[in-house]
């Protein structure tokens, strides 16, 4: 645990619309394919809003159905917290040419 993948979406004329983190289990590669476990508790920023945490209701559902720890649940909210600086401090550089 203690993941993060994160996400930028641009508009058509280059301009970020969104940075998005997902908090997860870390990646795994295998062969050609990389697995890992959403925990639904994401950190979505739409400049020039500030970053917020989403899906928090989602996460609470899992929680109770799958039974999250309290350690468990405490260290994806801490992971979310780290994710709403590195949103906020993020710097886009837009798409690559060509692109």
């Amino acid at each position: 645990m203690g993941q993060h993948n994160v996400l930028e979406a641009y508009a058509p004329d280059g301009r970020l619309l969104e940075i998005y983190v997902n908090v997860s289990s870390p990646a795994k590669i295998d062969d050609a394919q990389v697995t890992f476990t959403d925990h639904d508790l994401d950190v979505s920023r739409k400049p020039p809003r500030e970053a917020v945490i989403e899906d928090e209701d989602e996460f609470l559902e899992a929680a109770s159905r799958y039974g999250y720890s309290t350690a468990f649940q405490e260290t994806c909210y801490r992971v979310a917290r780290e994710a709403i600086r590195l949103a906020n401090d993020w710097v886009a550089r837009g798409m690559p040419d060509g692109q």
